[in-house]
């Protein structure tokens, strides 16, 4: 999940979303794609329009193997909440800040304007390749916190009508202390929680609620949960946070 990568300049940036537009088109089954469309209308499904963005864990990355496993869980709320349509944006390795060429800058680009519930899932990445945790009140990505706030405002104005919901990283089982930059995953998460608070978005804390340790895990790598665990707890958490939150079921 930690590959280096440079910060990209704009034109480079232009030409990932020229190809993030074309990888939509591929369906999530083939383990290549950003992007799941069902294809198939479950009874009583819902028109809901789903995007969710983050890193390798959103992704679907299954542990250092390198191989996505077959249902991420946006994947699995998807079919939890009979959704007919979602998007995955989520890219293996990016930061919410410009600490990589992969960052949800890019992400924000190609989020459709008419989707109704957006997901984010953001920060593991800064924290693995130190980059500056910055303080509240930045507005630039040059920083956690400041990617954090240009991404919250700027899918507040991409979609005004959507439901948009932040979830703080997971705990990372195998590394606990400080990064070089001397601050910890809990530093992110709660950045997580002090932007969205000023956006007036909900948060699902999943650092400390989201039930990630080597009992419930075994089989995990320590950073990335796997299918089954997200299948055992992470879905259900979801879906009743959003039934709960978004007044959209």
């Amino acid at each position: 999940m930690f590959n280096h990568g440079d910060t990209g300049t704009s034109d480079r940036m232009n030409r990932t979303s020229v190809l993030l537009v074309s990888l939509a088109l591929v369906g999530c089954a083939l383990g290549t794609s950003l992007v799941m469309e069902s294809t198939y209308e479950p009874p009583e499904s819902s028109d809901v329009y789903y995007v969710s963005l983050g890193d390798s864990i959103t992704y679907g990355m299954a542990g250092d193997t390198g191989v996505r496993m077959i249902h991420p869980y946006p994947c699995q709320v998807s079919e939890a909440l009979r959704l007919e349509r979602h998007l995955n944006l989520a890219v293996s390795g990016a930061t919410v800040s410009y600490g990589a060429g992969n960052n949800t800058v890019n992400q924000l680009f190609v989020v459709p304007s008419d989707a109704d519930m957006v997901s984010v899932m953001i920060g593991v990445n800064d924290f693995g390749f130190n980059a500056p945790l910055g303080e509240f009140g930045d507005s630039t990505p040059d920083t956690v916190y400041g990617g954090l706030d240009h991404l919250a405002k700027g899918l507040k104005e991409r979609c005004p009508d959507a439901f948009i919901f932040f979830m703080t990283p997971f705990k990372y089982l195998s590394y606990s202390g400080q990064n070089g930059a001397g601050y910890t995953l809990k530093d992110v998460a709660n950045a997580v929680e002090d932007v969205c608070g000023k956006y007036g978005l909900p948060v699902l804390d999943m650092y400390e609620d989201g039930m990630f340790s080597w009992e419930n895990d075994p089989g995990c790598d320590g950073l990335h949960p796997t299918q089954s665990f997200f299948k055992r707890f992470t879905t259900k958490q979801i879906v009743d946070f959003v039934k709960r939150e978004s007044g959209l079921f």
